[in-house]
C-alpha cells in the first residue's frame, strides 16, 4: 500500500534540502542578531563623522557569518562568541553605553572596550571572562568589588579612568590574575596592596599619576629603612614568585617607616615580569628581524605573481612587529606568542628551514597554512635541529593545512609534546597514519587530518587521547570497522569520520555516554557500513549535527527522538522506508536543514514532501 503525505509551505522552509552544512561552522544565530543590534546602538551614540566608520563587515545579511567579523572571536566546535572587541569608536561626548547588550552571550571570554561605558554590573555576570580591558573610559567612584567575582580573569585593565578608593577585598580571589593596570586614576589617600598579596600569578600591576597616595604595606616591610630603595619585592608579595621587577619613578617620599606608610606625589609604580622595561612599546628586536629573515625565506621561494605576502612585515626600525599582520605577542613580555604566514604560496618541492623558528623562544601558535595549490612539503634544520625541536615542544597550536606535506613531516611533529590543536588538512599524506608518536600526543585536544590520502585501519591509539575534542578524519581511504573505543573520548565535541572506506558494523550506542558531543558525521564509499541501530538506548548528548549519509540506514534513528537541539540533519543515501516521523520536526525547533536524498523522502514542485508507506 502507498500513500502520499502532504507536508505544508510552511514546514518545507526551515528544511533545506541538497543545502550546505554551513550552520555548525557559523555564528549562533541569538548572537549575530545581538551583535547586529550592539551595532546599530553604537551608530546612534556615534559621532557623525565616523558612522561609515562603526563596525563596517558587521553587517544584516543572514549569509554573513559574525564569527568572521572585525572584533570577534567565536568558539572553533560551538560557534559561540566568546571574544568582543570594540575600540576606538568616536562616541558623542558623555554617551552612554548600554551593556545590557551584552546579555544574550553567556559564553564571552574577553572584552576590549576601550572607548565609553558607565556601567559595571554587566561585566561582573560574565564569570567566564578572561581578559577585560575597560581602559579609556569615564568610569567614576570605588574600584567595584563585584569584579572580584570573575575569578576566571587574567588581565584587567582600568587605565585611564575617574576611578578612586583602595582595592577591594574581593580582589583577593582573582587568583588567576595575571596584569592588572590601575594606572590614570583618582587612587588617594591609604592605599592597600593586602588584596593582592596571595595571586601567585600576579606579574604586572600599574599604579600612576596619583596626586597624594599612601601606601600601607604588611608587617614584613623593613622598619629601619630611609628611602625607597630599600623597598623589595619580598615586602609586597610573598607569594608572588614570578613578580620580578618593582620600580618607583617620580616620587617624593616622605619617610614614615615606624608605620609602613609612604606618601608620594605623582606615584608611578610599574611591575613588570622580566624587568623588560625596553619591550613596553614595542616588539623584541631579535626577533623583529627573526620575522624578517623568515618573510625574506618565503619570498625566495614565493610563486611567480605572488605580491601580497605580509606586506606589513617592513624593515622600518620604528614599526612594531607585535601590529604586524599574523603576529600576536605576549601582553606582559612582548615576546612574540603567535605567528602566522598567511596563505602563502610557493614554488612546487619547497621546504621550510625550522631554524627559522629559534629565536622565538615563547611562540606558541604556529600557521604556516597554504593557499591550496601548491605549498611546503617538507621540514628540515641540518644545523641545529634540537632547537627546533626545542621550540616545537612549546608549540600549542599547529597549522600546517592546505600544503604538500607528506609522511616525512611526522618525526617532526612527535616532538611538539605540548601541541593542542594540530591541523593537517588538505595535504598529500598517504598509506597508515603513521602512529609512533602521534598518539604520545597527550595534550591533544583538536586533531585535523582529513582531505588527504591515509589508508588502513582506523588507529586505535586515537582512543587513548582522551583530552580530544574535536576529531576529524574525513576524506581519507580508511577502512575496516569503525571502532567502539571511540567512547574512551569523553571530552570528545565535534565528530567526522565521512567519506572513508569504513565496513561492517557500527553502534551509535557506544558513543550514548559522551555527553559532550554536538556534531557526529558519519559516511562510507564502499558501501559496506551498516549502522546498527539499537532502539533501547538513550543518550546523554545533544547534538546540533548528525549526518549518516550512505550507512545502510534502514530506519531514522531512534535516539533521535530524544535530541532537541538539532540544527543539521542528512540521512542521504540510505535505504530508509516508512512514514517520516513528525517528531523529528517538532522536537527541534531550531532545524535549519533537512537532507534524505535517495532514501525515502521525495520533494513536490519544491514545496512539499512525500513519502511511500
Amino acid at each position: 500500500m502507498e500513500r502520499k503525505v502532504l507536508l505544508s509551505q510552511t514546514l518545507i522552509c526551515v528544511i533545506l534540502l541538497l543545502g550546505q552544512l554551513h550552520g555548525y561552522k557559523s555564528c549562533i544565530q541569538k548572537e549575530r542578531k545581538a551583535l547586529f543590534e550592539l551595532k546599530q546602538y553604537l551608530i546612534s551614540i556615534s559621532v557623525e563623522w565616523a558612522l561609515d566608520s562603526v563596525l563596517p563587515t558587521w553587517t544584516n545579511d543572514s549569509k554573513s557569518d559574525c564569527c568572521r567579523w572585525d572584533g570577534i572571536k567565536c568558539n572553533h566546535t560551538g560557534g559561540r562568541v566568546i571574544g568582543i572587541f570594540i575600540s576606538k569608536t568616536s562616541f558623542k561626548e558623555r554617551s552612554p553605553l548600554n551593556l545590557y547588550l551584552l546579555h544574550p552571550f553567556e559564553d564571552v571570554r574577553i572584552l576590549n572596550f576601550s572607548g565609553r561605558s558607565n556601567q559595571f554590573s554587566v561585566f561582573c555576570e560574565m564569570k567566564n571572562l578572561r581578559e577585560l580591558d575597560l581602559s579609556g573610559n569615564n568610569f567614576v567612584g570605588q574600584l567595584p568589588p563585584c569584579l572580584g567575582s570573575l575569578n576566571k580573569l587574567r588581565f584587567l585593565d582600568l587605565s585611564s579612568n575617574l576611578l578612586s578608593g583602595n582595592l577591594p577585598s574581593s580582589f583577593s580571589s582573582l587568583q588567576s590574575l595575571e596584569y592588572l593596570s590601575l594606572a590614570d586614576n583618582n587612587c588617594t589617600g591609604l592605599f592597600s596592596f593586602s588584596p593582592l598579596a596571595n595571586l601567585t600569578k600576579l606579574k604586572v600591576f600599574k599604579l600612576s599619576r596619583t596626586s597624594v597616595l599612601r601606601l600601607f604595606l604588611s608587617s614584613s616591610m623593613d622598619p629601619s629603612c630611609r628611602c625607597f630603595h630599600r623597598l623589595s619585592k619580598k615586602s609586597f608579595f610573598l607569594k608572588s614568585r614570578q613578580l620580578s621587577a618593582f620600580l618607583i619613578q617620580v616620587c617624593c617620599l616622605n619617610t614614615l617607616c615606624s608605620w609602613n606608610v609612604f606618601v608620594g606625589q605623582y606615584l608611578i609604580c610599574v611591575m613588570l615580569l622580566l624587568g623588560l622595561l625596553h619591550g613596553c612599546k614595542s616588539c623584541i628586536e631579535k626577533e623583529r628581524k627573526a620575522l624578517l629573515e623568515l618573510k625574506k625565506y618565503i619570498l625566495l621561494r614565493a610563486e611567480e605573481g605572488s605580491d601580497f605576502i605580509l606586506n606589513t612585515w617592513t624593515n622600518d626600525t620604528k614599526s612594531n612587529c607585535c601590529l604586524w599582520e599574523g603576529i600576536e605577542c605576549n601582553q606582559i613580555s612582548l615576546r612574540i606568542i603567535k605567528i602566522s604566514t598567511g596563505k602563502s604560496s610557493v614554488v612546487e618541492d619547497s621546504v621550510l628551514d625550522l631554524s627559522l623558528l629559534n629565536p622565538f623562544e615563547e611562540v606558541r601558535s604556529l600557521d604556516l597554512s597554504g593557499d591550496g595549490a601548491i605549498g611546503f612539503s617538507g621540514l628540515f634544520d641540518d644545523l641545529e635541529g634540537y632547537k627546533s625541536r626545542s621550540r616545537l615542544q612549546n608549540l600549542e597550536f599547529l597549522d600546517f593545512s592546505a600544503n604538500t606535506f607528506n609522511n616525512s613531516i611526522f618525526p617532526f611533529l612527535n616532538a611538539a609534546t605540548s601541541v593542542k590543536t594540530l591541523i593537517l588538512q588538505f595535504n598529500v599524506m598517504y598509506g597508515p597514519l603513521p602512529l609512533k608518536g602521534l598518539c604520545n600526543l597527550k595534550n591533544l585536544q583538536e586533531l585535523d587530518i582529513s582531505h588527504n590520502e591515509l589508508a588502513g585501519q582506523f588507529p586505535l591509539c586515537i582512543a587513548s587521547l582522551t583530552g580530544l575534542r574535536v576529531l576529524d578524519l574525513s576524506s581519507n581511504q580508511l577502512s575496516g570497522e569503525v571502532p567502539p573505543a571511540l567512547s574512551n573520548l569523553e571530552s570528545l565535541e565535534y565528530l567526522s569520520l565521512v567519506d572513508n572506506n569504513f565496513e561492517g558494523f557500527f553502534s551509535l550506542a557506544s558513543l550514548a555516554n559522551n555527553t559532550k558531543l554536538k556534531v557526529v558525521t558519519l559516511s562510507s564509499k564502499s558501501n559496506s557500513l551498516q549502522v546498527d541501530m539499537v532502539t533501547s538506548w538513550k543518550p546523554k548528548f545533544q547534538l546540533s549535527v548528525i549526518s549518516l549519509r550512505s550507512c545502510n540506514l534502514k530506519e531514522v534513528p531512534g535516539f533521535l527522538l530524544y535530541q532537541k537541539e538539532l540544527r543539521q540533519v542528512d540521512l542521504s543515501n540510505n535505504i530508509i522506508s516508512g512514514m517520516f516521523p513528525s517528531w523529528l520536526l517538532e522536537n527541534n525547533t531550531k532545524l535549519e536543514l533537512m537532507s534524505s536524498t535517495n532514501s525515502f523522502l521525495r520533494t513536490l514542485d519544491g514545496f512539499f514532501l512525500t513519502y511511500d508507506i
